[in-house]
């Protein structure tokens, strides 16, 4: 065991010998390449030892060395494609159960498509929950007028002067200001809406005024991700 460990320390010495005056070695800055030498050290140590206990019994030393090699490979090319994996799983997810919505760190929100074919969300607007579709064609948030009555805006002092086109046609809406749209990680304060006349919309939608805050979003395959400007 002795002699591997000695060999490493010294090719350690060299390599630390060689790149004395430099901050990068194989693109990775010297921190991390002197964690890396550690670590390498570090195996070889334990891969002695895991021979020498083998000793005389050479081949069973190997298969057991073999299989530790193995579970170290398995778990380093886990942590290096997380992300991959991690974008895979939404992926299967969100094909099992239609519309499903999950976050993920840093503000990123993915949301799989509904059974219908669209894109629909639970927003937390001013504090409640408020389910709404997610429509580019909209240049606005827009809410049904009965939706805006719970959220505590005054109905009856809002003033219908802009007209927006719906799926029934052209109809007027009424410009309010919401406190906040939250949709998990991402949170917009002081956002501008839309409410529509009584029964002229049959969905929330997501529009505009929040979408163009975001630092991006887009729809890959079955699946509609959102960034929040902290991405």
């Amino acid at each position: 065991m002795w002699p591997v460990i000695i060999i490493g320390v010294a090719m350690a010495a060299a390599l630390i010998a060689a790149i004395a005056g430099t901050d990068r070695i194989m693109n990775l800055d010297l921190d991390t390449s002197m964690r890396f030498v550690a670590a390498a050290l570090m195996a070889a140590a334990i891969g002695a030892g895991a021979l020498g206990s083998f000793r005389g019994q050479m081949s069973e030393g190997l298969k057991a060395l073999a299989a530790w090699l193995a579970i170290a490979l398995v778990l380093v090319a886990g942590y290096a494609f997380r992300f991959d994996l991690a974008s895979f799983g939404n992926r299967v997810v969100g094909a099992v159960v239609p519309g499903l919505t999950l976050f993920g760190d840093g503000g990123e929100v993915t949301v799989s498509r509904s059974a219908d074919g669209h894109f629909a969300m639970t927003l937390k607007v001013n504090g409640l929950d408020v389910r709404a579709m997610f429509d580019t064609g909209a240049s606005s948030i827009v809410l049904r007028f009965e939706e805006a009555a719970k959220l505590g805006i005054k109905v009856s002092d809002i003033d219908f002067s802009v007209n927006v086109r719906t799926a029934n046609g052209m109809t007027q809406s009424a410009p309010v200001m919401l406190e906040e749209v939250r949709l998990g990680g991402i949170s917009e304060k002081r956002v501008r809406a839309l409410v529509a006349r009584p029964g002229a919309l049959g969905e929330n939608l997501l529009g505009m005024t929040f979408l163009e805050r975001l630092s991006s979003y887009e729809v890959r395959g079955e699946q509609l991700i959102l960034r929040g400007r902290g991405l």
